[in-house]
């Protein structure tokens, strides 16, 4: 199943098309909803009508599908953002291949919504999602505490702020190059300043808070009331003024809001927690 798995991933590295399975008479269609935390996936297994009865369709391609799981999850999750350099089938080709075993667990506790049969009986459609947070987050979460990022040396006048709120909105233009992008939602995005001092990374954030709602809150609405939990009621409300990163995932905010933020322990500690909420419009 290892062969297999690194097989696919030369494959999606040359190029295959994430709407079309590699494994045989089944294809993959799949959808991440940042906003909800969740990755969507249906599947849509061929049933050869020569070999499989009808009354045991169903159950035939269900575990058609569990059979191939791990590679079908693969498949899913290949294309998304592990953090500004890596998606997730490079950061396991290149960085952690180790972590397929872990996949493999995954893989088998996916949670099943449906399975409905093709009104010409000729298929099976089964539906499936994974919470990408805790489950799929926990995978590339090995440290146990984060560590303290380095402190403002001189006194800066600031507020005692209950969390961020970040506009990205439009296009943005990209550091290091010569183009504007729409931010691309990740596991793991960082913040810099305009100096490229980073602000937060993975390791400077609390795992469990990092298990708990991901590094960041997505969405395109205004309306900050179904994150209060997160941001609280007095958020420091800020604009985004670039991106940075290979896969234009990092935000680039202004020196003074920066200064704002790393100016006392409680308003980094609302980095260190997730408590930082982007507006922002997805990429098409």
């Amino acid at each position: 199943m290892r062969f297999k798995i690194f097989a696919f991933i030369y494959l999606f590295a040359a190029g295959t098309c994430f709407s079309v399975s590699a494994v045989e008479g089944i294809r993959l269609e799949k959808r991440v909803d940042w906003t909800e935390g969740i990755l969507y996936m249906t599947i849509i297994v061929d049933i050869p009508q020569e070999s499989v009865a009808l009354p045991k369709a169903r159950q035939w391609a269900e575990k058609k599908v569990e059979m191939n799981s791990e590679e079908l999850l693969l498949q899913a999750i290949g294309d998304i953002p592990a953090d500004s350099f890596y998606l997730i089938e490079e950061y396991l080709r290149i960085v952690e291949p180790e972590l397929l075993n872990d996949l493999k667990k995954l893989a088998h506790s996916l949670q099943k919504i449906s399975s409905t049969l093709s009104k010409d009986l000729k298929s099976c459609r089964v539906e499936y999602l994974l919470p990408l947070y805790p489950d799929l987050i926990s995978l590339f979460i090995k440290h146990e505490r984060p560590y303290s990022p380095p402190t403002l040396l001189e006194w800066e006048p600031t507020n005692r702020f209950s969390g961020i709120v970040i506009y990205m909105k439009d296009l943005l233009p990209v550091h290091g190059k010569r183009e504007e992008a729409r931010i691309s939602p990740a596991l793991f995005p960082e913040i810099y300043d305009t100096d490229m001092n980073l602000l937060v990374e993975k390791n400077a954030m609390d795992p469990e808070m990092l298990r708990r709602w991901g590094s960041f809150a997505y969405t395109t609405d205004f309306n900050e009331t179904p994150y209060t939990e997160r941001i609280g009621q007095v958020p420091l409300r800020i604009l985004g003024v670039g991106l940075f990163g290979k896969y234009n995932t990092d935000i680039v905010i202004s020196r003074e809001n920066a200064r704002k933020i790393m100016a006392t322990r409680h308003n980094r500690d609302l980095l260190a927690q997730g408590r930082v909420l982007v507006i922002c419009d997805f990429p098409q």
